[in-house]
């Protein structure tokens, strides 16, 4: 029903304070607008002093657009006129927010305080509480993911790690799934059994996210994986990177079955 967007304009600077010297840095005057999808009209637009929303998401129950900035104004507003109702505390730059509706639970990930502190966030969707304390990574997380019955929940970023979190508690359940580059983009199964990692040097493997162990091979690409999806049984695995869309049968030894290039 509505589309959202998110631009920049005319460049500006201001000055901040830090360790006793003076910094300059570039910003700009952004502006969201919401589209009726049917129309193409806008029905409301809003002015943020800072940067473009880097992230547009929608809550489950589109009544919300949750904004994620690279500037300390990441914020949840409402469909209906563009108010902010709440902002996220304390995030300074966001790489991913990703909701779940089972479990009334949404993650922002990127870069946290002033201290610029990297990890992700569990909140409750509705208010914006924290769900426990800021979930540890060694550098800066990329992306999020959640089990489709909202039980679980995955984090990924420059440390080259996944983990995975109970959505209910936060709590750690799996400490950490190695890989070769930073993780760019997780993605579960519709049963939760398998997570699948895509790396920024093109490797994607689908693991158990309970216990670790891996259930396919090292499934290889030449760029950096941008999408990964599950059929809804789980036995094949579309995935998206800046060479191509590839269609891999997991049950067969993962080889491809489709490749389109050049997409």
């Amino acid at each position: 029903k509505w589309i959202a967007s998110s631009d920049n304009h005319k460049p500006g600077s201001w000055g901040g304070l830090t360790g006793g010297e003076a910094l300059i840095y570039r910003r700009r005057t952004g502006t969201t607008t919401l589209w009726n999808a049917v129309t193409g009209k806008p029905r409301w637009q809003a002015p943020v002093e800072g940067r473009n929303a880097q992230h547009l998401v929608f809550s489950p129950d589109g009544t919300q657009l949750a904004e994620g900035y690279h500037t300390f104004v990441s914020a949840v507003t409402r469909v209906t006129d563009g108010e902010i109702v709440r902002h996220f505390p304390e995030i300074w730059w966001v790489n991913d927010i990703v909701y779940s509706a089972p479990a009334n639970r949404v993650v922002a990930c990127g870069l946290w305080t002033q201290a610029i502190r990297p990890g992700a966030r569990l909140f409750e969707a509705a208010t914006l509480v924290p769900i426990g304390e800021i979930l540890p990574h060694d550098q800066e997380v990329y992306c999020a993911a959640f089990t489709p019955d909202g039980h679980l929940f995955a984090t990924g970023g420059r440390d080259r790690l996944a983990r995975v979190f109970d959505s209910a508690t936060s709590e750690t359940v799996l400490a950490g799934l190695a890989h070769a580059a930073p993780v760019t983009r997780l993605e579960f199964s519709a049963d939760g059994s398998q997570l699948a990692v895509g790396c920024e040097n093109g490797d994607v493997r689908v693991w158990d996210p309970r216990t670790g162990v891996p259930i396919s091979p090292w499934l290889p690409h030449d760029s950096t994986v941008l999408r990964l999806r599950f059929d809804a049984r789980g036995e094949r695995l579309l995935t998206v990177t800046r060479d191509g869309v590839r269609t891999w049968d997991l049950r067969t030894g993962a080889v491809p079955r489709h490749v389109f290039p050049e997409t």
